[in-house]
């Protein structure tokens, strides 16, 4: 009998949307519960143990859980890293004493830093990530663009083109000293290298590293990042620590932003026995995630 374990991940926000809601109900149906977000499916030659978790502890214990399907359900949170937090999300959860912000609180497994909008990601989401400061290193592990960003020395000239490390309260002083809403000024002291959408967002860049990715050993057989531009965003993290550690992780990955509900699609491959790891079940999986709008293009990278 083949058997297995996948552990599904969902990240903040998404666990309140239609996917994970897709999820519940299918294992509903289709198999036993076996205790609080757990589930047990047997049938013929198939026997799949079916585990919900919603925390970064719980998603770091399944990347080391031996030979687990594990599948990341959430926000790439531009590179910076899954999110994790309580049902019921708010764009900017209230400031309780005591109590980090989710999206603040991501699991770190990409680059050593990323570029992200100011007013859209950081006053939106009322988080205060980290700039990058003194010299790059030579093993500093960014895209081109970033290294880039961040070669340009700091200048006055607000209105330099191109990439030009540039105060935001400088430059656009109304925009800096803005209040979001848990009550920080978060872009009082930043920097940005460029704006985009008509000079109403500004660029920055923030620190990121792979420090939790680190940590493990990746001896899970398979990981879904059904995020956004997970491709971009984590492919090479990944195969970093997969040669370091000696894992045989592969990895499913989307290339494009992704809103439909393919998680569930997976599971129910899973469920009819299809091996996701093979090259029938990779073919089958994929041609029925990616025939639906708006999957994302995924794509198996061992």
């Amino acid at each position: 009998m083949s058997q297995r374990k996948v552990i599904l991940a969902f990240g903040y926000q998404i666990r309140d949307l239609v996917g994970h809601k897709d999820v519940v109900d299918h294992l509903n149906s289709e198999a036993t519960s076996t205790g609080p977000d757990k589930w047990k499916f047997k049938k013929k030659s198939v026997e799949v143990d079916v585990e919900l978790v919603y925390t970064k502890d719980a998603f770091r214990a399944a990347l080391d859980d031996e030979g687990a399907i594990v599948v990341y359900d959430g926000h790439s949170r531009i590179g910076q890293g899954p999110a994790f937090g309580d049902a019921a999300s708010k764009e900017c959860p209230d400031a309780v004493p005591g109590k980090i912000n989710p999206w603040s609180d991501h699991f770190r497994m990409g680059y050593d830093a990323v570029h992200i909008e100011c007013i859209d990601e950081i006053m939106h989401h009322c988080t205060d990530p980290i700039e990058p400061s003194g010299t790059m290193p030579k093993d500093f592990f960014a895209k081109s663009g970033v290294k880039a960003m961040l070669a340009t020395k700091l200048t006055s000239k607000c209105k330099q083109k191109g990439y030009a490390k540039r105060a935001l309260l400088t430059c656009f002083p109304d925009e800096a000293v803005k209040v979001n809403g848990r009550g920080d000024q978060t872009l009082k002291s930043r920097h940005y290298w460029y704006t985009a959408s008509s000079d109403k967002e500004f660029i920055t860049v923030v620190t990121v590293g792979s420090k939790d990715l680190d940590a493990v050993s990746l001896k899970c057989s398979i990981l879904f990042m059904n995020s956004c531009s997970s491709l971009r965003h984590y492919l090479e993290a990944l195969r970093r620590r997969k040669a370091k550690v000696k894992s045989r992780c592969m990895f499913y990955l989307t290339a494009e932003s992704c809103s439909s509900s393919t998680s569930v699609i997976f599971l129910r491959a899973i469920l009819e026995g299809f091996d996701v790891a093979s090259k029938k079940g990779r073919d089958t999986v994929l041609d029925r995630m990616n025939g639906e709008d708006d999957a994302g293009r995924i794509w198996l990278y061992r």
